[in-house]
């Protein structure tokens, strides 16, 4: 079947989360979250979180939606249920439809950190991508710089990633323009059948 007629859902529900492609709109979430979070994301983020126009952001989201629409990525933002805060989002890069195989990467709002939503949204991606995407392979890329390398690398292994190797000096970094190490982690779909 073509990337283009694959039938998706259009939001997906964990215990404390909703996750779902962004919307028109959501360029003010954003937005507001980015004032909170613009140099813990910057260098996760690149560009965008150097912009403080609401219309920027929200053209920036708005490619993102346009992007699900026609299968060139995916991005899920998600939110918490009960107050309906916008508190990041799940990124989903095709790496070879053959395959497929594809890489994911998160972030999430400073202060909503420490509280297992990041693995939450994560793992519900991954049943997303094996179940829908029917992807043989997951990728994550965890960066060996900034103040969230630990966090994302915990995350991976909790998702029960398994590293595969150390790329040295393969990146670099936005901000700091400095050589950093990359580590690539991989999940096979039999090798964990809570997203089948």
């Amino acid at each position: 079947m073509h990337k283009t007629l694959l039938e998706l859902p259009s939001e997906l529900e964990t215990t404390r989360l909703i996750l779902r492609p962004y919307q028109v709109g959501d360029g003010l979430n954003f937005h507001d979250m980015l004032k909170r979070n613009r140099k813990y994301l910057g260098e996760l983020l690149g560009p965008i979180t150097e912009s403080n126009e609401l219309d920027e952001i929200e053209i920036y989201v708005r490619k993102l939606a346009a992007d699900w629409i026609i299968r060139n990525r995916f991005v899920l933002s998600f939110w918490e249920k009960v107050s309906s805060r916008y508190l990041g989002h799940i990124w989903i890069e095709p790496l070879d439809w053959r395959i497929p195989n594809f890489e994911m990467g998160w972030f999430i709002d400073k202060e909503y950190q420490g509280k297992g939503l990041t693995t939450e949204a994560a793992k519900k991606a991954l049943a997303f991508i094996f179940k829908s995407l029917k992807a043989e392979k997951v990728t994550v890329r965890v960066r060996e710089h900034g103040p969230y390398y630990e966090k994302s690398k915990q995350i991976a292994e909790r998702c029960g990633f398994v590293k595969e190797g150390k790329l040295r000096n393969s990146v670099r970094t936005h901000i700091d323009k400095v050589l950093a190490n990359e580590f690539y982690y991989g999940l096979l779909k039999e090798e964990n059948e809570e997203f089948l």
